[in-house]
């Protein structure tokens, strides 16, 4: 999302100039309760954007982390999240969904969403074989040194689109939440998927492929 560029090391970080706000969330026990304090602290702390990550193999009806993201966008944070990656083949099925937020899966070039991809989502975001911080564990790809890993997945994805949205409020910062994921999304490519061809939305792929190129212009009609 962030990481500095311009100094011939690692690699590119979409929004480079951005600064993180790293948060623990589990310790143990995975709990969605510990997601919610951490997005309403994040938001509370002055987030511009609020990257999720992680996810769960089930949430409890009426979750406290509806409620969270509920916080966030009165504070005016953008929350992102990383869709469910389908058990890696398995039918995907979205982990979490929040109407404001947004949901992001993962696509490869030259376009088109992973067998693993999460359904039902907003945008799709490069996910396959990216290289990242986090050397000395794997991400569905090798470690390379000690600083990198190569990943895959929704979090690879929904990491482009966080960054993706501090760059656009580094321009525009006056854009509320819901005109961040308004931008993102009408100036997404679309290419389709097969029974959704010539549609404007489906559930793989959301309202296309992330393109930067175009989310600073004019807010579509």
């Amino acid at each position: 999302a962030a990481a500095v560029g311009d100094n011939g090391i690692g690699v590119l970080g979409v929004a480079p100039r951005a600064k993180i706000m790293s948060v623990r969330i589990f310790s143990g026990e995975e709990q969605s309760s510990g997601g919610a304090e951490a997005i309403v602290y994040a938001a509370e702390s002055g987030a511009d954007v609020i990257n999720n990550s992680w996810g769960l193999r089930a949430v409890p009806g009426g979750s406290a982390l509806d409620d969270a993201v509920d916080t966030a966008l009165v504070l005016g944070s953008i929350v992102v999240f990383a869709g469910d990656n389908g058990d890696f083949g398995l039918t995907p099925t979205p982990w979490w969904r929040h109407p404001d937020a947004i949901s992001v899966s993962m696509a490869r070039p030259p376009f088109g969403a992973f067998p693993f991809s999460a359904s039902d989502v907003d945008i799709a975001a490069p996910g396959r074989d990216v290289l990242s911080l986090g050397g000395g564990t794997g991400m569905n790809g090798p470690t390379i040194g000690s600083n990198y890993v190569v990943g895959s997945g929704t979090s690879m994805a929904a990491r482009h689109v966080a960054g993706a949205a501090a760059l656009l409020l580094s321009v525009l910062p006056d854009l509320t939440p819901s005109e961040v994921k308004w931008h993102l999304e009408t100036s997404a490519v679309q290419s389709g998927r097969a029974g959704w061809e010539g549609l404007p939305w489906n559930p793989m792929s959301g309202w296309g492929l992330l393109d930067l190129t175009q989310a600073f212009d004019p807010l579509a009609v």
